[in-house]
């Protein structure tokens, strides 16, 4: 039922019947009371909208044809939920609604707006594809109020090549392995920070540093293991193993081949 419509049906609908109000009689029967509700609630429903400064909402009634955008400020009051919130009077119908967030993403839902004087949420999720952050450099790291789950990707420092035989046509040595790797998520966050301590490749010879994530999110991913001195009587060095689930294995002999991590193929 339309705004004018609703209008028309409340003052029309007892008309010759011992229900019939007069008009001001509807409008103040509860004032003072419990019940009461104001004329602007009565004629119209309401959609709650939640999100972020600079978030942008457009909404459109599919029946009547009508949209327009609401853009979340600064300025817009924060409500119980941490986040911002205005709820938008509107007709009944149905509501499509885009909630787009800049450098995030955007997502389109519908909300059933049936009965006047009642609020109904609109509940939405972004998933962002744009990474929030990518360090290869040690750091603390402190998530957005308005991220509310996270998946990232980390792995321990590769391990170093092993050395070549000094012997003229000695064998090399063999590729160091890689840094165990892994996706960690954390789907409710409680704790918004992550601390991160990035490990250091290996040298010639040596094994790499072990990545370390603490806070938010607790991993400890080993780098990979050096790989062997090439040989004069047997020739190239094995490559150095993966410093666990999700590392490479380097490369080195016929026999033991390279073998690709969670993020890459053999080198």
């Amino acid at each position: 039922m339309g705004l004018w419509a609703g209008i028309k049906y409340a003052l029309n609908s007892t008309l010759g019947t011992r229900d019939f109000q007069s008009l001001d009689k509807i409008i103040n029967s509860t004032a003072g009371k419990s019940n009461f509700m104001p004329l602007d609630k009565l004629l119209s429903a309401k959609i709650l909208l939640c999100g972020i400064s600079g978030e942008v909402f457009h909404l459109t009634n599919k029946e009547l044809g009508t949209s327009f955008d609401v853009t979340f400020t600064a300025d817009t009051p924060l409500g119980s939920s941490g986040y911002r919130e205005y709820a938008v009077a509107v007709d009944t119908g149905t509501w499509e609604i885009t909630a787009t967030i800049p450098d995030a993403g955007s997502v389109t839902n519908t909300v059933q707006v049936q009965t006047l004087g009642t609020l109904y949420i609109f509940s939405y999720q972004i998933i962002g594809t744009a990474p929030i952050l990518e360090t290869s450099e040690s750091t603390a790291f402190q998530i957005p109020n308005e991220i509310e789950a996270v998946i990232g990707y980390a792995a321990g420092a590769g391990g170093g090549g092993g050395y070549g035989h000094s012997t003229a046509y000695a064998g090399g040595g063999g590729g160091g392995g890689g840094g165990a790797s892994a996706l960690v998520a954390a789907p409710s966050i409680l704790n918004k920070n992550i601390n991160i301590t990035i490990g250091i490749g290996g040298a010639a010879g040596a094994s790499g540093g072990a990545t370390v994530l603490t806070g938010l999110i607790s991993k400890t991913l080993p780098g990979g293991f050096a790989g062997q001195a090439g040989n004069k009587v047997t020739g190239q060095g094995d490559g150095g193993q993966a410093g666990g689930v999700g590392g490479g294995r380097g490369g080195g002999t016929n026999t033991w081949p390279a073998l690709p991590g969670l993020f890459g193929e053999p080198g």
